[in-house]
């Protein structure tokens, strides 16, 4: 698989997945030494860390956690290569309601603090 392979100019990009720093090191080792083309996908935790490289050039595409892997998969759809299941979007329907759940869990549990407070004042 790697017989025609010599040095980075036989590679046209270097994809990196990962959930940890890893992209940085290609940055250090491909792109700043060699000028090699780098596009990672990244947790989205790890996205804001690694926009600046994206805006930069030192990246020429990111995937930014799901919500990214999402956007990928619509492109691919319009430009009419894929149409299989998309599991990146399906995703972001049960991710999104989640979401919401945590919010109105925190609005309850601020509205409970502070008629627990209001509680105690009318005790004192």
């Amino acid at each position: 698989m790697m017989d025609e392979i010599r040095n980075y100019d036989d590679i046209a990009l270097v994809v990196t997945i990962s959930g940890s720093s890893i992209p940085e090191s290609w940055i250090s080792y491909a792109h700043s030494r060699y000028g090699q083309l780098i596009a990672s996908g990244v947790t989205a935790v790890m996205a804001a860390d690694f926009y600046p490289y994206l805006q930069t050039g030192q990246f020429i595409g990111m995937l930014g956690g799901l919500k990214g892997a999402s956007e990928y998969e619509i492109l691919v759809e319009r430009a009419g290569f894929s149409r299989e299941r998309k599991t990146a979007t399906i995703g972001m329907d049960s991710q999104s309601v989640v979401h919401l759940v945590i919010i109105v869990f925190i609005v309850l549990g601020n509205l409970a603090y502070f008629a627990s407070r209001r509680t105690r004042r009318e005790e004192v």
